[in-house]
């Protein structure tokens, strides 16, 4: 009995058999390789992961010691004018007040940062930013001087309070304030403007120093980025995300003259 040969049909059907074979194969054989690759990815974010967990301890270090070293110069320049036998009574009563005050503020600060994971802590309160202001001013105003660095302010009668955690808000002060003494060693002037606008007050914070180039102006607020010798890179990244978690805003605007001009946004809050 004779063979029957294939018909033409079916050599097209075996031709399409094998290349759907080829195919199986070929993409069994990409299956493969896309696991290995994706094992390679996870590893690699694996390996991504705990570097970012050993970066985020050490930024966390370095932000404690900002956050504490601000207020310890603060009682230091308190303690040091108090321990000058030309200074009147009357005077030293200040300093010393002012020196309490602060280490106040720096127990509030250390609760801050141990209440860090539990933010019902953090209690909203109403605050006079015209009051906090002067305070912060008042302290700072012996350091700026050392430079003869000038403070000018231009406030209104009244300025609306907002809803607020206080230490916080003072904190943006005092990071404000002290990256314009940074900035002018050979002395200078600091503007301080506030007024009410929509729904909030606004501050501007400028100083009469270099500025800031503008193609750096982006980086500014990043953490550890910092234009000037020294500097941590951390003061303006606090105070940015502290203005950020109260729903305001912070950014560089065109000042009056040539240095750096930081206007601060703070909503009304909560009533």
């Amino acid at each position: 009995m004779g063979v029957t040969p294939f018909r033409g049909a079916d050599l097209e059907l075996f031709h399409i058999l094998a290349s759907q074979s080829l195919v199986a194969l070929e993409n069994a054989r990409l299956y493969a390789d896309l696991r290995a690759y994706v094992r390679k990815v996870e590893e690699s974010q694996q390996a991504l992961l705990r570097s970012e967990k050993m970066a985020a301890a050490g930024r966390l270090t370095a932000s404690i010691a900002h956050e504490v070293n601000n207020p310890l110069q603060s009682v230091q320049n308190c303690l040091h004018l108090a321990g000058r036998e030309d200074v009147a009574p009357e005077k030293r009563s200040e300093y010393f007040d002012l020196a309490r005050a602060e280490m106040d503020r720096l127990m509030k600060t250390m609760q801050r940062m141990l209440d860090y994971y539990r933010p019902g802590s953090n209690k909203m309160e109403k605050v006079d930013i015209l009051e906090l202001l002067d305070h912060v001013i008042s302290l700072t105003t012996q350091q700026l001087s050392q430079r003869e660095i000038e403070i000018d302010t231009d406030f209104p009668d009244m300025l609306e309070s907002i809803y607020a955690v206080n230490s916080q808000i003072q904190q943006i002060f005092f990071n404000l304030i002290l990256n314009a003494f940074d900035v002018m060693p050979g002395g200078g002037v600091l503007y301080i403007r506030a007024d009410n606008v929509e729904n909030g007050v606004e501050i501007q914070f400028e100083d009469s120093g270099p500025g800031i180039p503008e193609d750096l102006s982006n980086n500014i607020f990043e953490p550890f980025y910092s234009t000037k010798d020294g500097g941590t890179g951390l003061g303006l990244t606090v105070s940015y995300n502290i203005v950020t978690a109260h729903g305001g805003t912070l950014d560089i605007v065109k000042g009056k003259g040539t240095g750096a001009c930081f206007r601060l946004f703070l909503p009304l809050g909560d009533t």
